[in-house]
């Protein structure tokens, strides 16, 4: 998921769960290194999950499906949403995977993932990657518990470079369970067009249904205000698929 850099996404439990939340491992390989391969991505940068696919080797020869689509439909004027006000210049909308959320009028989608898939992953950038929201959403997570998902993400992250935690904790989102995570690292020139101190924060959370959601947003470590008030604005407007 996320936001960042896991070797495992979320799968979901064939019986109850072990102690610590982790809930028992169904074999979805495939899932798993493209969980990866995107959550790295949204780390380093837009544009390296084709590299780390290859690099993997697992999955199909063709790799992830990325479509771009900036056809999630706008409603509403700018300036305007649910759950709060919102900046000028900003827009709801209406994603083609069910969810709905305000965003800047000028951010492009790009979804990745297996259509009809358990695991789909679309990001929302303006300039290719250095600003970037990605979101990722589990129909049959791996983990019951985000916090103890988000640890789990933590341990493959230590090999980007300069890798800092600066919170990880449980912290509750609308009354469900949910989990906070912000972490710093250096982006390479080798790795990203955008290299670089950079910042992110991911909230991921189960919904009552089941499903996780995980909402990352990055950028360069010298603008991290502007993405932790656009962070802010997103959560304040999200509204998740409902049946």
């Amino acid at each position: 998921t996320a936001y960042a850099g896991p070797p495992a996404a979320p799968g979901g439990p064939a019986s109850g769960p072990p102690p610590g939340g982790a809930a028992a491992h169904r074999p979805r390989r495939r899932l798993r290194t493209f969980a990866l391969v995107v959550a790295v991505a949204a780390l380093i940068g837009a544009g390296t999950a084709v590299v780390l696919q290859q690099r993997d080797g697992e999955g199909t020869s063709a790799g992830p499906d990325v479509s771009r689509s900036p056809s999630a439909s706008a409603s509403g004027t700018a300036g305007e949403g649910t759950g709060g006000s919102v900046p000028d210049g900003w827009v709801r909308r209406d994603d083609p995977l069910g969810f709905g959320l305000s965003l800047p009028e000028d951010w492009q989608r790009t979804e990745f993932g297996d259509a009809g898939g358990d695991l789909r992953q679309v990001d929302y950038t303006p300039d290719g990657g250095e600003h970037l929201l990605r979101i990722s959403v589990d129909t049959a997570p791996d983990y019951n518990d985000p916090y103890a998902h988000q640890l789990d993400l933590e341990v493959q992250l230590q090999r980007l470079v300069d890798y800092r935690r600066v919170v990880l904790e449980r912290a509750d989102y609308r009354d469900r369970d949910s989990a906070r995570w912000e972490y710093t690292w250096t982006a390479l020139a080798k790795d990203t067009e955008f290299p670089g101190p950079r910042r992110a924060v991911s909230q991921t959370y189960m919904s009552h249904d089941g499903v996780e959601y995980a909402l990352n947003m990055s950028g360069p470590a010298g603008d991290w205000e502007t993405t932790r008030e656009r962070f802010r604005t997103v959560l304040q407007s999200w509204q998740e698929k409902t049946a």
